[in-house]
């Protein structure tokens, strides 16, 4: 069967249900939802047609700059992988060098 927004929706419903009706659950609401939460993004990304670790959900993250610490922070990724770190120039020569052909220079500093 293929996975539609709805029924992507329904499951997280189905799982928050499931944790928040646990009688054995003493902690609080709010962190029960954590769990399914982070399962509907995967499964939206899948339904989007990225893998399901393309959304990172990072918990509780600090923006210092706001002042305030959201419950979420979805970091923005450029690729999946990495960059080359940048190569650092080349030294500039300080006198004119041989060629590598073994021919003699014509001036020289």
């Amino acid at each position: 069967m293929k996975a539609t927004i709805a029924a992507t929706v329904a499951g997280f419903g189905a799982r928050a249900k499931a944790k928040l009706a646990n009688p054995g659950a003493s902690g609080e609401p709010e962190d029960q939802l954590r769990a399914p939460f982070e399962q509907l993004l995967a499964d939206l990304a899948e339904l989007a047609n990225f893998p399901k670790t393309a959304v990172v959900a990072v918990g509780e993250s600090s923006v210092s700059d706001l002042k305030t610490r959201p419950d979420y922070a979805f970091p923005r990724r450029v690729s999946a992988s990495p960059s080359p770190p940048p190569q650092p120039p080349l030294p500039k020569p300080s006198r004119l060098a041989a060629p590598s052909s073994g021919c003699t220079p014509l001036a020289s500093a």
